[in-house]
C-alpha cells in the first residue's frame, strides 16, 4: 500500500515536518500488512504556494525512493515564507515493480476546463473509467499530462488555478 498526505497549512515548518514524516514512513513503515515495509518505487507532490488565483505550483515526481532522492532535500530546503501551502504528496509501494515508471508515479495530473486536477490514490484505479465518469457527470474535458520535465525528477514551477467543481462533488 502507498502512503499519502493531503494538507493545507500556514506554517512552513509544519509542512516540512509532515514531508519529513512521510519520508520516514516511506523508509520504514511499521504499518505494512506483513510488518516493516519500505516504499521505494517513487514519490511525488503537488503543492500550491499562495492563493488559487495567483499562487505558484510546486510539482515534483520521481521514480527514486523519497529517502534516496536529493531532489527531496532541495525541495524541502526551498520551502519558505508565510504563505499558505495546500496540496498532496504520495510515496509509492507498487504491487507490480515492472510497471514503475515516470507515468505511474503520483500525483497524476489532468488538464480540466478551467484548471488542473491532481490525484493520488492507494491501490489500483482504472484511470480511463475515472476520466469517463468525470466527463459524463461533470462535463470535464480531460487530457492526461504528457511526460514533462517534472516527471523526470525535476521541480516545475508555474502559475496554477484551482478547477471549479460542482457543489456536492
Amino acid at each position: 500500500m502507498c502512503r499519502l498526505i493531503a494538507l493545507s497549512v500556514n506554517d512552513v515548518n509544519l509542512l516540512r515536518n509532515a514531508l519529513l514524516k512521510l519520508r520516514e514512513a516511506a523508509r520504514l513503515d511499521p504499518m505494512g500488512p506483513s510488518g516493516v515495509v519500505n516504499h521505494s518505487d517513487g514519490w511525488g507532490l503537488a503543492l500550491l504556494k499562495g492563493n488559487p488565483r495567483d499562487g505558484v505550483l510546486i510539482q515534483y515526481r520521481s521514480t527514486k525512493p523519497i529517502y534516496r532522492d536529493a531532489g527531496f532535500e532541495a525541495l524541502v530546503g526551498a520551502l519558505n515564507g508565510d504563505d499558505t501551502y495546500s496540496g498532496v504528496a504520495h510515496v509509492l509501494n507498487a504491487e507490480d515493480k515492472n510497471v514503475v515508471s515516470d507515468l505511474t508515479v503520483h500525483p497524476a495530473s489532468a488538464h480540466v476546463n478551467d484548471g488542473e486536477l491532481y490525484v493520488v490514490h492507494n491501490g489500483v484505479v482504472n484511470k480511463v473509467k475515472v476520466y469517463e465518469h468525470l466527463r459524463r457527470r461533470y462535463g470535464v474535458a480531460l487530457r492526461v499530462d504528457d511526460p514533462l520535465p517534472a516527471l523526470k525528477g525535476g521541480v516545475s514551477l508555474g502559475s496554477w488555478r484551482l478547477p471549479r467543481f460542482h457543489r456536492g462533488y
